[in-house]
């Protein structure tokens, strides 16, 4: 039997809040950081790289945030 989807919070309550809200400095450089690397991992340069090279970049701009 399948289940219905709800959302956490109602749209039309929530709406007017984010339409205000802005991220913090740090928030927006932690944003880009994590852009640039979802591009990458979808890219065919990553197909071609190892774990371990990824490794100490990705602690430093994801672990690290």
């Amino acid at each position: 039997m399948a289940t219905e989807i709800k959302p956490l919070f109602r749209p039309d309550a929530i709406r007017p809040k984010l339409a205000s809200f802005l991220l913090p400095a740090p928030c927006e450089s932690a944003s880009q950081k994590l852009t640039n690397w979802a591009n990458l991992l979808s890219s065919k340069q990553a197909e071609s790289m190892k774990e371990t090279e990824l490794l100490t970049d990705f602690i430093r701009d994801v672990i690290a945030i």
